[in-house]
C-alpha cells in the first residue's frame, strides 16, 4: 500500500492543499488510512458543505420512516418560508431554481442566523429560476431542509445528525 501513500502525496502537493486523508474499504473492513500534508491521520477539517449530505441522510431516514414524502412541499414543515411551494426533492437535487445564498452575510463567513431571521430575509422573491429550470446550487434550500428535520425530530440538527448519524458511524471526532 506504500503506492497508495505515493499518490496520496502526490495528490495533495499537486492540488497545492493542505492535507488529504484517505481509507480504503475491502469487503466493508477498513484496510488501509494514509495521511499526507497538515495534520496527518488526527486531522480535522471544517465540515463545510458535507453538512448537505448529512441532511440529505436524515431527510431520507425521514421518508423510510413514513414522516415525509419527497414530493412534499418545504411549506408542509417550514409553512412561514418564501419558499413554500419548493418540494423536498427539488430542494434536495438543487433543482428549485432558488437563490445560491440566503441573503445577508456569507454564512461561511458570519455565524449564521435563527431560522425566523433567515425566513423574514429570504421572501421567494430572490429566485434564479423556475423550479426544475436547471440545476443551481442552494445553500438555502438545505437550511430550509435542516430545519424541517429538526422540527420533525423535535430536536436540533446538529443533534439529530450526531445522534442519528455520526455515533452510530462511531464519528465521534467529527
Amino acid at each position: 500500500m506504500t503506492d497508495l501513500q505515493a499518490r496520496l502525496g502526490a495528490l495533495q502537493a499537486r492540488g497545492r492543499l493542505p492535507g488529504v486523508v484517505a481509507g480504503v474499504l475491502e469487503q466493508g473492513e477498513l484496510a488501509w488510512t494514509g495521511a499526507a500534508g497538515a495534520g496527518g491521520l488526527a486531522a480535522q477539517y471544517r465540515i463545510g458543505s458535507i453538512t448537505k449530505t448529512m441532511t440529505a441522510v436524515a431527510v431520507l431516514q425521514l421518508r423510510d420512516e413514513g414522516l415525509l414524502d419527497l414530493d412534499d412541499p418545504i411549506g408542509r414543515f417550514v409553512p412561514e418560508t418564501g419558499y413554500a411551494e419548493q418540494s423536498l426533492r427539488r430542494l434536495l437535487s438543487h433543482t428549485s431554481g432558488m437563490q445560491s445564498e440566503p441573503v445577508g452575510p456569507w454564512w461561511e463567513r458570519s455565524p449564521g442566523v435563527d431560522l425566523a431571521t433567515l425566513n423574514a430575509a429570504n421572501d421567494g422573491s430572490a429566485a434564479v429560476a423556475s423550479a426544475g429550470e436547471y440545476y443551481h446550487y442552494s445553500n438555502l434550500g438545505f437550511a430550509l431542509l435542516g430545519a424541517a428535520v429538526a422540527r420533525l425530530r423535535g430536536a436540533g440538527w446538529w443533534d439529530v445528525v450526531r445522534h442519528r448519524l455520526l455515533v452510530p458511524l462511531g464519528m465521534t471526532r467529527t
